[in-house]
């Protein structure tokens, strides 16, 4: 985090900028940095933020030419809201490996109407049925392979891989458990 403070007052038209796991204080030191990046273009981050909703609004806010987000993890409501009512005009959008249920990948489409890019590659919560096709029609690349239900996951996973699934969709509880 010091090495980003110091990034934000030597590189003020910072442009893209990919972040590792993210623990909470940071989470917080970061959301107050993003003023100083007024030419921030694309966000990267390995894990979702607990605070992504007042990311976006910061974002909204501060970064006019900001155009796409690449995160992964647990995607609820609040986080979707954050999206769509603070940077609407978002572009791209990556959520690929998350768990996000189908009402929230309706509510991205129904409120990001200027979306180019939206993947969903390998997300667990939502199939791509024909009304969320139906929906991303306008959408110039629209990806969703591999994205099931739970139920269907649970399924298709023998015992042992089942843990490892359990890390690589549920990220942050796995940080929390190693604190």
């Amino acid at each position: 985090m010091e090495v980003l403070s110091l990034a934000s007052l030597a590189c003020p038209k910072l442009k893209v900028l990919g972040l590792p796991r993210v623990n909470f204080d940071d989470e917080v030191r970061f959301l107050n940095l993003i003023s100083k990046w007024r030419d921030l273009e694309w966000l990267e981050m390995d894990s979702k933020p607990r605070n992504l909703r007042e990311i976006a609004e910061q974002i909204g806010i501060h970064c006019s030419r900001f155009y796409g987000i690449k995160i992964c993890g647990l995607i609820g409501k609040e986080d979707v809201s954050g999206i769509v009512d603070f940077i609407p005009k978002i572009e791209v959008l990556d959520l690929s490996g998350s768990r996000i249920g189908k009402e929230e990948v309706l509510a991205i489409l129904d409120g990001c109407r200027e979306l180019k890019r939206l993947s969903l590659k390998d997300c667990v919560g939502f199939e791509a049925d024909e009304e969320v096709r139906c929906r991303a029609r306008g959408i110039k690349i629209f990806e969703f392979e591999g994205c099931r239900v739970e139920d269907e996951l649970r399924a298709s996973v023998d015992q042992s891989d089942a843990l490892e699934q359990m890390f690589m969709y549920f990220d942050d509880c796995y940080e929390m458990w190693m604190l």
